[in-house]
């Protein structure tokens, strides 16, 4: 699993939030994180799916609609 951060910005140029950006290249089903909002990048590029935000809210858990990787938050 690779992990790295992603700054959002807004269309003024100011910095919004750092993301974690993760990959699953192992293919696993379940991912343990410690966070609840990242980007999901599905393998490392070039065989990366659309890079997509995921954010749990309250869940404790959330699955990628591209790759169906189930990441759960563990604090």
């Amino acid at each position: 699993m690779l992990e790295c951060t992603s700054l959002y910005q807004n269309n003024k140029g100011e910095t919004l939030e750092k993301l974690p950006k993760i990959t699953n290249d192992e293919g696993k089903k379940r991912i343990v994180i410690s966070y609840k909002k990242f980007n999901c990048l599905g393998a490392s590029p070039p065989h990366d799916h659309p890079h997509i935000y995921l954010d749990m809210g309250e869940k404790e858990d959330i699955i990628c609609p591209y790759c169906g990787t189930n990441f759960e938050y563990k604090a």
